[in-house]
């Protein structure tokens, strides 16, 4: 990021600033090593491929691992504004909260782009067609197309730039899943907190995912 454009030239994303003030609030990881209470040290890429260390506001982490006394400090314990940003890992680091089991499946569709359904702890969240280079997002249900636009920005990124994001992993490993865990810096969760329940309706061609019949198109 920032994206190459299909039509030419670069799109923004702004993932980093929405990280850095904490419109980011968790992040899809496809490694299962983590486990909650482990250190994240945030990168805007990867370390490997010149990647920069940067941090969170106090206030967008539940519990952080203070790098100086070596002490574990909820967010109400810092003895300077919440609102301080911490220009790298070496004052503290944020702790991982917990995390959700995730699962994203892909079908290509040619000419129609895209489908793109993601199941959080079994839970379907949603299921879209996402066609890169005309930019729609097409979707059977509403309220699913609402939750894509929120986990998109409590991932850090426009709904588009989400969906192009996982089609180019899908794309780049020959997948058509990806499986990992979700994981949350803050105590949020998307299925504990709301109670979804499993949301599976298959279609005809026993694919898995209901059919698309509204569209909408991405700004």
């Amino acid at each position: 990021m920032p994206w190459a454009n299909p039509k030419g030239g670069k799109i923004r994303t702004y993932f980093l600033y929405n990280a850095q003030v904490g419109r980011k609030k968790h992040t899809f990881r496809m490694d299962g090593r983590w486990t909650p209470g482990m250190k994240i040290h945030p990168y805007s890429n990867n370390p490997r491929n010149g990647g920069k260390p940067f941090n969170f506001q106090v206030q967008h982490a539940e519990n952080w691992h203070s790098e100086l006394t070596g002490k574990t400090l909820h967010k109400t314990q810092f003895d300077f504004c919440p609102i301080t940003y911490l220009p790298s890992h070496k004052q503290a680091v944020p702790l991982l909260d917990g995390f959700e089991p995730f699962k994203f499946r892909f079908e290509e569709l040619g000419e129609n782009g895209t489908m793109v359904a993601l199941y959080i702890d079994e839970a379907l969240m949603f299921s879209v067609n996402y066609n890169i280079i005309d930019n729609t997002v097409t979707h059977k249900d509403g309220r699913q197309y609402l939750r894509l636009c929120e986990i998109a920005e409590k991932d850090g990124l426009k709904t588009s730039d989400f969906l192009r994001w996982f089609i180019h992993l899908s794309r780049k490993h020959g997948q058509k899943e990806i499986t990992g865990k979700l994981l949350h810096w803050t105590p949020f969760r998307y299925v504990a907190d709301r109670g979804i329940d499993p949301f599976i309706h298959p279609d005809e061609t026993g694919t898995g995912f209901p059919k698309m019949w509204s569209n909408a198109e991405e700004g």
